[in-house]
Formats: C-alpha cells, sequence, structure tokens
C-alpha cells in the first residue's frame, strides 16, 4: 500500500511516498505552505493511490512539545478532516532535518543549494522510520 510522508514547515511543506510492499521512500516534491496546499494534496493522494498520511511530529529530544509540534498536530486533523477517506497519523520526527542536511554534506551539497529539498529529504526520513517500524 502507498503511504505520503510529510514534513510540515511554516513556509514549505516537503513531500516523500513510500509503500509497504518494498518498505523504501522515496523525496517526491516541495510544496508552498499556502491557501493551495490541501488542494495540491489531494491531486498527490488520488494520483499516488495513497492510503496512509504520515505527519512528521517534530518533538524536543526530550520528548516535550514546542510552536512547531501544536501547529503539525493542528495540520495533521486538518488532513484527518480533508481527507477521511484515508487514514492520518503522526509520526515522531526527531532528527529527520538534523540528518537529511547531513546526508546532503556527504554528498557535497551546501545547505545554500540543497535547501529546498531537505524539506522533502526530511519527509522521506521520517515515512522511512515509519516503514521500518512496520
Amino acid at each position: 500500500m502507498k503511504i505520503i510522508g510529510i514534513d510540515y514547515g511554516a513556509k514549505r511543506i516537503g513531500i516523500a511516498v513510500g509503500d509497504t510492499e518494498i518498505g523504501i521512500a522515496f523525496p517526491r516534491e516541495i510544496l508552498p505552505n499556502d491557501e493551495h496546499v490541501f488542494d495540491v494534496l489531494q491531486q498527490i493522494l488520488v494520483q499516488e493511490k495513497i492510503v496512509i498520511i504520515v505527519v512528521g511530529n517534530p518533538i524536543l529530544p526530550s520528548g516535550g512539545e514546542t510552536k512547531e509540534t501544536q501547529v503539525a498536530q493542528e495540520f495533521a486533523e486538518q488532513c484527518k478532516i480533508r481527507f477521511s477517506q484515508v487514514s492520518t497519523l503522526l509520526w515522531d520526527e526527531r532528527y529527520s532535518s538534523r540528518t537529511a542536511q547531513k546526508s546532503a554534506r556527504e554528498m557535497g551539497h551546501t545547505s545554500k543549494t540543497f535547501r529546498g529539498n531537505l524539506d522533502a529529504a526530511s519527509a522521506a526520513i521520517l515515512l522511512q522510520s515509519y516503514l521500518d517500524s512496520l
């Protein structure tokens, strides 16, 4: 079954797609976080035949919450309401952005050249974590 991973951000939303049969997540794209984001997500859900939405839950290493945690949780709630035909869940995304940045540096990218792609890479990392847990 196909799953979408979402790395929610105030300006950009990273999107990754994975499949439980092969157990691999791939970065897909970065969406601007604007008034059209739910329309574009709907198109992706239909196009990719998504059955689960995994929204990254940005919590502190200690397990505590931040402002971003609450905003991501509200976004996940909106997904549950708007896309009731699929399951939506929150997934711990601790260190996904840091891991994506480290991988980009190891591949020779600077944060400036890879900046937008980090959001999709972070989404793939959090989705891969979810897939690995299955």
